[in-house]
């Protein structure tokens, strides 16, 4: 962060879709770094839950720009009753669905 206390973040999910984010890390530290512009947005759009992850990875593109990709991760029950974390996705119309 280059000793700034905000950042901003631009991630994409499975299709591309852009999200502009703002990362801002409280100066004295007395509290957890929160998402702030942007995070209502991405929250509704995804269908996001209490207790969903939401995993931020980044890599190096060609001309050396990180590239952030954002996923929302669920957990939930199979048929057979066994727990395990999947990927939540979105329809073409917009319904939230879980993809194995």
């Amino acid at each position: 962060m280059n000793g700034e206390n905000s950042v901003e973040l631009k991630a994409s999910d499975r299709w591309g879709q852009k999200w502009s984010l703002k990362y801002y890390s409280r100066p004295d530290n007395s509290r957890k770094p929160v998402f702030t512009v942007g995070w209502n947005r991405l929250v509704t759009a995804n269908s996001v839950l209490p207790g969903d992850k939401l995993i931020f990875s980044g890599h190096h593109q060609d001309a050396g720009e990180m590239q952030y990709r954002i996923q929302v991760i669920r957990r939930t029950r199979t048929s057979e009753g066994k727990t395990v974390e999947v990927e939540v996705i979105k329809t073409v119309h917009g319904g939230p669905v879980i993809f194995f």
